[in-house]
């Protein structure tokens, strides 16, 4: 696990330019909704892979989280 874990959530954004899901490889066209993982407070470091999901992976995973905490 790595240190900045638990400073990590999700963040619903417009995509500006065009992104692909991290999880199931659908095109998120310009103009649509995604989420993105952000962190707070600190700088990223360079290694540190933020992922970007569409929005029916992101309500997914979402759901899945708020349900353990």
């Amino acid at each position: 696990m790595h240190k900045y874990e638990s400073l990590k959530y999700w963040a619903k954004i417009k995509a500006r330019i065009p992104h692909r899901c991290q999880r199931c490889g659908v095109t998120i066209s310009k103009g649509e909704f995604y989420y993105k993982e952000r962190i707070d407070f600190v700088k990223p470091p360079p290694g540190l892979i933020l992922r970007e999901l569409c929005e029916r992976c992101g309500q997914h995973t979402i759901n899945r989280v708020k349900g353990k905490a």
